[in-house]
């Protein structure tokens, strides 16, 4: 970014580089034309900074080279701001979109519950209940208790059995 053109238009109008890099301090070849283009600008401009980033730390060290020492230091200070700018915006957009991506998780959730107690209340309309979970409990109540009633009724069942081969 520092080294594109882009940051060029982020800096404030106030900062003239056109009327920096042309100082008449500075010698006919290391000068800016008078009537550079902007891609002269720019290309101009890639030539005056140096931008080294450490891979370890993630610091990003930028040198300008001016013909005046304010004027480097002008031109630092527009080059950190309008980064910061840059970042800030970059976050922004992604705080914006991890909060719609999250709102638009919660609007499936809700259309997913609506759904299913629009289910649930079909469900309870059609088979006549009040309320699914009890009346699944009060049937698995009635079923243990004709299970249990089944395996007594066995349980007499072989008990007689027995009697009666030994009666026999």
């Amino acid at each position: 970014y520092i080294q594109s053109a882009a940051v060029l238009y982020d800096f404030p109008k106030s900062l003239d580089l056109r009327s920096i890099f042309s100082r008449p301090e500075a010698d006919f070849w290391a000068r800016l034309k008078k009537n550079a283009t902007q891609e002269d600008l720019a290309k101009y401009w890639r030539s005056m900074i140096d931008v080294n980033v450490n891979s370890m730390s993630g610091v990003v060290a930028v040198a300008v080279r001016a013909f005046r020492p304010e004027d480097s230091y002008h031109i630092t200070v527009a080059i950190v701001n309008a980064s910061e700018a840059l970042v800030n915006r970059l976050s922004e957009r992604a705080r914006n979109d991890a909060v719609n991506r999250a709102e638009e998780e919660v609007r499936r959730n809700e259309r997913l519950v609506r759904t299913a107690l629009e289910d649930m209340r079909l469900y309870r309309d059609s088979q006549q209940f009040i309320d699914p979970t009890s009346e699944a409990g009060s049937t698995t109540t009635l079923l243990t208790a004709a299970m249990g009633e089944r395996i007594r009724l066995q349980s007499e069942y072989f008990v007689m059995l027995s009697i009666s081969r030994l009666n026999s």
